[in-house]
């Protein structure tokens, strides 16, 4: 049957959308984006073997970026397909992401939004459906009775639609992406925010992110982390991104809510002292620029 489906399949692109724990391939030669990612029939068809390429079993789903030139290059494609025909089509797309983020990112929901991407109309205006409705992402993280599944989800949708550059640079200009993406983890992390030190003076202004709170020791905050990177791993943006004083300056006011997050107090008395593992909060954070 699936064979028999994929024969009226015109487009250019593949395009085919996988689950997480399903196998794929992501080929560093042929990649022009580090998230292009395609599936094992495409591998197969093409000749990476003397590319620098790897095999991966995929976390938090995906889709098949082979055919998609801002993703990969043309050397790289290997589907073969045919011309395809003007598509129309009609969809209540603000419908379906509004519910998308309402029920936490149904898996069934997230491949069909993923499936149509081929169609490069819907994937402009999905990405951008996307990217309004971006700063709900905190809330429903922080309200799930299962961020790590809800992450990876968002992740899957996420990282589809910023791998283009071309796309999230218009993003970026028209509608404020990182803005959008700096103010979500202000807002995520300043209800998380203690004072500096217990002992400091009542005085003292300093707040920093408690890491004992649930939105810390669960990774809420990581699909956001991992949208700033993928975002800002595309030249042209990261450029729109320090010359903009504003937002580099609101940035670094994020990052000092990360300053003595784990403050440690060391007892001289004793004889061997065990070091805490230091969070690695600031780590993923600060691997974004």
């Amino acid at each position: 049957m699936y064979i028999f489906l994929r024969s009226f399949d015109q487009h250019d692109k593949c395009g085919l959308v996988w689950i997480p724990r399903v196998v794929a391939y992501r080929c560093r030669t042929c990649g022009i984006s580090p998230c292009m990612s395609i599936c094992r029939e495409c591998f197969h068809r093409g000749d990476h073997s003397t590319h620098d390429f790897n095999m991966f079993l995929s976390q938090a789903g995906g889709a098949c970026d082979c055919g998609d030139n801002s993703v990969m290059r043309e050397d790289g494609y290997r589907h073969f397909p045919a011309l395809a025909p003007r598509l129309k089509h009609t969809t209540l797309l603000e419908e379906f992401i509004f519910w998308t983020f309402k029920y936490e990112f149904p898996q069934n929901v997230v491949c069909f939004l993923l499936n149509m991407l081929p169609d490069q109309d819907y994937k402009e205006h999905l990405t951008r459906t996307f990217v309004l409705h971006y700063a709900r992402i905190p809330l429903v993280l922080e309200g799930s009775a299962d961020p790590d599944t809800l992450s990876n989800r968002v992740v899957h949708m996420s990282v589809q639609l910023f791998s283009n550059e071309a796309l999230a640079l218009r993003c970026v200009q028209s509608l404020q992406l990182l803005h959008v993406m700096v103010l979500s983890l202000r807002l995520m992390m300043a209800k998380v925010l203690v004072r500096a030190e217990p002992h400091a003076p009542a005085a003292s202004r300093h707040r920093v992110i408690d890491c004992t709170r649930r939105v810390m020791k669960e990774h809420c905050y990581w699909p956001l982390v991992s949208d700033f990177n993928n975002v800002l791993s595309h030249r042209s943006v990261a450029l729109l991104f320090l010359q903009d004083d504003a937002l580099v300056h609101m940035w670094f006011e994020f990052l000092s809510m990360l300053q003595g997050e784990c403050d440690l107090a060391i007892q001289l008395s004793l004889a061997a002292a065990v070091k805490p593992a230091r969070p690695r909060v600031l780590d993923n954070v600060l691997s974004a620029v």
